[in-house]
């Protein structure tokens, strides 16, 4: 009795399905009738945050039915508590077709903290020589953000070219000027970037470049690639390309400064800007425009415009690797959305 009543104060009753809307799992456990179950899903996922988690307790529907029928399947997952539940703590987790990684994987996290069991706190929290006291003056560590999907949101897709991602900006401005300089190499005074201190830091670079990975990490021999070519490919990391001399000529004659407005952009984590600025100045005193790009393909501010290109991409490896009829079947179904 002692614990049936510490249980009830843990519940909160309610007749309304808008109770649910600020939970970030919800588990529908009604009889085991599959139009029933669905109308309440349905009805739940509408009042309930983007983000939120939806489970069935079902032991006998299919969960990638249910999830079928949703708008956000990838949030749904099917949680079966064998009965008699107090009596046995075990959950079946029962992932659809459609079920993410990242549900199944919060899903058993959360199952695990109801459980009490064992967790992996040293990195953090062991004295001495845990995070915590080592590089947080033992203080405890406070997010700047619930959890939630910025980390999705904000990955970013090389989609254009294979070029470190401090310098993808840098190279899309560098392509766009290939036409404007391409036959007046010899005629350049000097080239001018204006970057985040981040690129600054990591990729700007004088001097030998002694292998391809090298080049991949230096902003210099990538711009260069990208106004004598108009394109840069992992081919042009190798020695063939790397041996021109235009590629050290034009190095030579760039000139790199931080903007400070553009670090901001870039440390600001509503923003994550990775903007570059590309300018070349002749030596008749001609100049081209001076190009300013502030986010890449692949950028979540850009996701619309790389669809085309990923798709271009796409069609190409097909090509590669399979038989025409082929690549145009492949191309065609996973063109549909649905």
């Amino acid at each position: 009795e002692v614990q049936q009543n510490e249980t009830q104060e843990h519940i909160k009753w309610s007749t309304e399905i808008s109770s649910h809307s600020d939970r970030g799992l919800v588990v529908e456990a009604i009889n085991e009738l599959e139009t029933p179950k669905m109308s309440v899903l349905i009805a739940v996922e509408d009042v309930c945050n983007s983000q939120a988690v939806l489970a069935s307790n079902t032991s006998s529907i299919s969960i990638t039915k249910l999830g079928g029928n949703l708008k956000r399947p990838k949030q749904f997952i099917g949680m079966h508590f064998m009965n008699p539940v107090p009596m046995i703590k075990l959950v079946e987790v029962i992932r659809g077709a459609a079920t993410s990684d990242a549900t199944n994987r919060g899903v058993w996290l959360a199952l695990i903290v109801m459980r009490g069991e064992m967790e992996y706190r040293s990195i953090l929290a062991a004295p001495k020589w845990g995070f915590g006291d080592v590089l947080f003056n033992s203080q405890e560590i406070e997010l700047e953000r619930e959890p939630g999907w910025y980390v999705m949101e904000n990955i970013l897709f090389k989609v254009s070219f294979p070029a470190e991602f401090h310098a993808q900006t840098a190279v899309e401005a560098a392509i766009a000027l290939h036409s404007q300089v391409t036959t007046r190499i010899d005629e350049i005074e000097r080239i001018q970037l204006q970057i985040q201190e981040s690129a600054v830091r990591i990729i700007s670079k004088s001097g030998p470049l002694h292998n391809p990975a090298d080049r991949n990490h230096c902003l210099q021999y990538m711009v260069a690639i990208g106004l004598l070519h108009g394109d840069l490919t992992a081919e042009h990391y190798e020695e063939e390309a790397a041996s021109d001399p235009r590629v050290d000529q034009l190095r030579s004659l760039m000139r790199v400064v931080e903007n400070t407005s553009y670090t901001v952009g870039y440390l600001d984590p509503e923003r994550r800007a990775i903007s570059n600025q590309l300018q070349v100045f002749f030596k008749d005193g001609a100049f081209t425009e001076a190009v300013e790009i502030h986010d890449p393909l692949g950028h979540r501010r850009r996701r619309e415009e790389s669809i085309p290109v990923l798709h271009a991409k796409f069609k190409d490896a097909l090509a590669q690797n399979f038989e025409a009829s082929q690549s145009e079947k492949l191309s065609a179904w996973t063109s549909d959305a649905e």
